[in-house]
C-alpha cells in the first residue's frame, strides 16, 4: 500500500505512515502468516500462487505492540490470473492479529477497494468501498477490542457497516451486517451458529416495544422465514431483553442450508407471515468471505 498515504499535514506524519504501511519483503513475513495465506488460497490456486508486492503489509491493528498483518488479495497471482478475489465490491482484505505466543488469528475479512492504517500510533483504519470511506477499528475505546456491545445476559450485538458483511473474531467469531437497530448476524457458539437480527418495529424509543413483547407470547410466537432466492428457512426466535434483538432459539450447524444460501445470494428477505409492515431485507454483499471465515473459526 506504499504511496497511498492520505496525510498532508507534514513531512513527519507522512514519513511515519509510509514506514507503517510499506509493503514487506517476503523474507520479512513470518512463515506462520505465509502458511495461513497459502491455506486460504490452496483450493483455488492449484498450479501457481505468488504473493506480489503489497499482498501482505505489516500493521499495528490492536495496539498491543505485536506485529499484525494486512492482506490485499488484489496482489495475488493465482494460476496466471491476478485479482482472482476481486470484483465490483473491491478485493478481499484480511487482517491477521498476532497472539502473544507468536501464532496468528484472523480478525477481519471483507471486500474493499482499499484499507489504510492512516494514523500512526492509532490502530483504527479507513475502509474504502463503493459507498465511500469509513473508519473502523478492532479495538474499543477502552482497549478491550471488537466493535461490539456486551449485553446484560452475556451475548453480544455486533455493529457492522450497513452495506456489506464483515467478519470479526472478538469477543466471539461473528459475521454481520448493519448497525444495532438494523442488524443481522451469525455468531459462533458451542460449535454452532446463533442468528440474531433487529428491526425498527422491535423498539419503542430505546426499549423493546409492548407490541413486540405481545407478539412473542401469542400463538406461535415470532417465527420468521428467511428467504434467499428460492431457499426458505423458518427460524423460531425470541426477544433478548439484554441485547434488545431477536435471537434464534436453536443453533444452526455451520453447514446449514441457510448459511450456504446467505453466502451465495444477493439479498435475504425476512418474512413474518403475510405482514408487509414487518418484512425486512438485508444485502448480502461480502457475505461469502465473511461467512467462510466464520465457518473456519467455528469448526470444533
Amino acid at each position: 500500500m506504499q504511496g497511498r498515504g492520505i496525510f498532508r499535514s507534514g513531512a513527519l506524519a507522512l514519513a511515519a505512515m509510509v514506514l507503517l504501511c510499506a509493503p514487506a519483503r517476503a523474507e520479512d513475513i513470518p512463515e506462520a502468516v505465509l502458511a495461513l495465506e497459502r491455506a486460504e488460497n490452496a483450493d483455488t490456486c492449484r498450479e501457481q500462487m505468488d504473493f506480489l508486492d503489497g499482498y501482505i503489509v505489516p500493521v499495528e491493528a490492536n495496539g498491543d505492540g505485536l506485529a499484525d498483518y494486512l492482506v490485499n488479495t488484489g496482489h495475488l497471482m493465482c494460476d496466471g490470473t491476478q485479482m482472482m478475489w476481486c470484483g465490483t465490491l473491491g478485493c478481499v482484505h484480511r487482517i491477521w492479529l498476532q497472539r502473544p505466543d507468536g501464532t496468528f488469528e484472523k480478525a477481519f475479512e471483507s471486500y474493499a477497494y482499499e484499507i489504510v492504517f492512516d494514523r500512526p500510533g492509532d490502530p483504527s483504519f479507513t475502509v474504502a468501498t463503493r459507498q465511500g470511506r469509513e473508519r473502523s477499528s478492532l479495538v474499543e475505546a477502552d482497549g478491550t477490542g471488537g466493535d461490539t456491545a456486551a449485553s446484560a445476559d452475556g451475548g453480544t450485538v455486533f455493529s457492522a457497516p450497513a452495506d456489506r458483511w464483515v467478519y470479526r473474531k472478538d469477543p466471539a467469531p461473528v459475521a454481520a451486517i448493519g448497525p444495532a437497530d438494523a442488524h443481522l448476524s451469525l455468531t459462533c457458539e458451542d460449535g454452532g451458529l446463533r442468528l440474531r437480527y433487529s428491526a425498527w418495529w422491535l423498539y419503542d424509543g430505546n426499549e423493546i416495544s409492548d407490541h413486540a413483547r405481545a407478539w412473542e407470547t401469542e400463538g406461535r410466537g415470532i417465527l420468521p422465514t428467511f428467504a434467499v432466492g428460492r431457499d426458505e428457512t423458518d427460524i423460531p426466535v425470541g426477544i433478548s431483553e439484554g441485547e434488545k434483538v431477536l435471537v434464534a432459539d436453536a443453533l444452526l450447524p455451520p453447514d446449514a442450508g441457510l448459511v450456504d444460501a446467505l453466502a451465495r445470494g444477493r439479498h435475504v428477505t425476512v418474512h413474518h407471515g403475510g405482514s408487509l409492515e414487518h418484512m425486512l431485507q438485508y444485502p448480502l454483499k461480502g457475505s461469502s468471505a465473511a461467512l467462510r471465515s466464520l465457518r473456519a473459526a467455528c469448526r470444533p
